[in-house]
């Protein structure tokens, strides 16, 4: 009788073993069984762009702002007309400025991610984007919503191009 050779008729657990996945040897980046804290979906900004947005929001207001004001028209109306695109029914003049919050920072979160996407970066370009960005706002969304269509269209070109400038800026860092 020949010598049994090992692992012939142990099973798999016996003799000689072979890695399954010889070409992956990389290691789990988390022990066994440990809890992985991992977003349910990637991150659609990143926290430069979420800055650039929330600074650019804040700040992109202050010519037409500083226009209304030098004019002597109501420095609220525009806030007032982008609360229409939330709540296009509304006349008062409080609940149409709450709703512009939300409805402001969205858009603007939204134009920055885009912008991100993009690459711009850097004032000019952000600028140039910006006054774009006001051609599809201005020329197509306005279209639909009357207050914001009977804004000055001078303050609202400033604005956008200076949104675009702080964003591309903050983007550049």
């Amino acid at each position: 009788m020949k010598p049994r050779r090992r692992g012939v008729l142990g099973g798999a657990g016996q003799g000689r073993r072979e890695r399954r996945y010889a070409g992956i040897s990389a290691r789990l980046r988390t022990p066994h069984r440990a809890v992985q804290h991992v977003p349910a979906t990637q991150s659609f900004i990143s926290k430069r762009a979420l800055r650039a947005a929330a600074w650019a929001a804040a700040l992109s207001g202050i010519p037409s702002t500083a226009h209304a004001l030098a004019t002597g028209r109501d420095p609220f109306e525009a806030a007032r007309a982008a609360g229409t695109i939330l709540l296009p029914k509304e006349t008062r003049s409080d609940r149409l400025l709450a709703a512009a919050v939300p409805v402001h920072l969205g858009i603007s979160l939204a134009w920055t991610a885009t912008l991100d996407r993009a690459g711009i970066r850097g004032a000019l370009p952000g600028a140039i984007a910006g006054l774009a960005i006001a051609a599809l706002d201005l020329g197509l969304v306005s279209r639909r919503f009357p207050r914001i269509r009977q804004l000055p269209l001078g303050p609202q070109l400033a604005d956008h191009a200076a949104f675009g400038a702080i964003a591309g800026r903050l983007l550049q860092r």
